[in-house]
Order: structure tokens, then sequence, then C-alpha cells
């Protein structure tokens, strides 16, 4: 997914919790409450959109990298890499990592009509932050990507050559699928389709950093590391919210 069509998606989101009707059910166990609510995702929206149209722009703060060496990527990393980059792979990586954004987004329509609000508030708080601090990361702590060693890459965007870790799309789909399972968890902890839907969510989103990795995009450790930070506030934000 391009930066471009990711903020897209989560602005438009945000507009459609904007259109939202809140009715007597928000006194459930995610009740808004417009001085946290507010911040959050005013605030996630802002960095995640900062992040992906303006930081991409500017020069690393320590300056252009060097001269890329293979020599120079860690041993577990270079072990690791894709020989060639794949742009199929690539593509097929952006088609998960919409999936994994839309895929708890489909199940939450099932929900009470009124609970649309808070809940989609509180995911899109969620998945905004953790792509706000991923972008902080890619910016102050650059990184070629695994193609920029093997022979380079065609049609991909110039700007994010040294923007390899951590993954953006890994961060974007851990984040989701974590959100969206603690949040069907506090909905309907009772529900014979909870399993089900977590193994899928992490499904989707497993196979999208696996997909970035064999693409020749990402090193192992920058998937890693996108996971852990969507996964963390996947869970933290939406628990600081429960009841």
């Amino acid at each position: 997914m391009t930066r471009g069509l990711r903020t897209g998606l989560l602005l438009s989101f945000c507009a459609g919790l904007a259109l939202a009707r809140p009715s007597p059910v928000l006194a459930g166990p995610l009740p808004l409450d417009p001085w946290i609510d507010g911040p959050l995702l005013g605030g996630g929206i802002a960095l995640a959109a900062v992040g992906e149209l303006v930081l991409p722009g500017l020069p690393p703060p320590g300056g252009p990298l060097g001269a890329p060496d293979v020599l120079t990527v860690n041993t577990f990393d270079r072990a690791a890499m894709a020989p060639t980059y794949s742009r199929s792979m690539d593509l097929a990586s952006t088609v998960g990592e919409l999936t994994a954004f839309l895929f708890p987004v489909a199940v939450g329509l099932l929900a009470d009509p009124g609970d649309a609000l808070p809940l989609g508030a509180v995911y899109l708080e969620s998945v905004s932050l953790a792509m706000g601090v991923k972008n902080l990361v890619n910016y102050f702590v650059p990184r070629y990507r695994p193609y920029v060693y093997t022979g380079g890459a065609e049609n991909v965007d110039p700007l994010e050559v040294d923007r390899s870790f951590p993954s953006g799309h890994t961060t974007f789909a851990f984040a989701a699928a974590t959100a969206g399972v603690v949040l069907f968890d506090a909905y309907a902890p009772r529900s014979p389709y909870l399993v089900p839907f977590a193994i899928a969510s992490y499904g989707i989103a497993a196979a999208t950093a696996t997909l970035r990795v064999t693409s020749g995009m990402h090193f192992v450790t920058d998937v890693v590391v996108g996971a852990l930070i969507g996964a963390m506030f996947g869970y933290l934000v939406p628990r600081t919210r429960l009841r």
C-alpha cells in the first residue's frame, strides 16, 4: 500500500466515524470520552499523516547513508534475504495489508449499530498511533531495503529506499489484528467465533509479514519489530479504554 493510499484509508475511516450516530449503547464497555479519545484519535491521525506524507521527503537526520554493502547486514538478516525483488509478492503483501485492516471492520459491522462509533474510534486510534510511531522510527533509524543490495527494483518509490526498518505493512497488519481481537473479546467474550476470528486475523498479518520478506522489500528483523510495534499499540490502546 502506498503512503498516500494508507493515509487516505485512515482519513476515510475517520470521516466515516464522524458521520456515525451514537446511541445509548455507548454506555457499554467502550464509552467515548472526548478528552481522551479526541487527542488519541486526532494525534494518531496527524502523526500517521505527517509520517507518511512529510518525513519520507526529508533527508535522514544523520545525513545520507553510505554506499550499500551487503557485508554490513547482520548475519541473521543476510541469511534470510530474498535473492531478488518480486513485484508480484510486493503487490500481494499490499493486498494482505489492506485485508488485515478491513477484516475486523467487516466483522465489526455485525455488532450493534450503536457500537460502531466507540469500537471504530478505538480501533482507528490503535492503528494510527502504531503507524505514527513506526514512521518516526523509519525516519530516525534509516536502513536500506534488501533489494538495494540485490540489484535494485523497478516501479518502487525512490523516497523509500532507506525506509526499511521497521516494516509499515507488518505494523499496520498486526495493529489491526491485535486491536480487532481485543475489541472482539471485549464486545463478545463468549462468542464461538472469537478464536476463528483471532486465527484468521493473525494468519493474514503473518502472511503479510512473510510476503514483505520474500518480496525483497524487508529484512526479517524489519517485520519482527513492525509486528511488535503493531501488536503493542493494538493491545495497549483498547485495554486502556476498557472498563
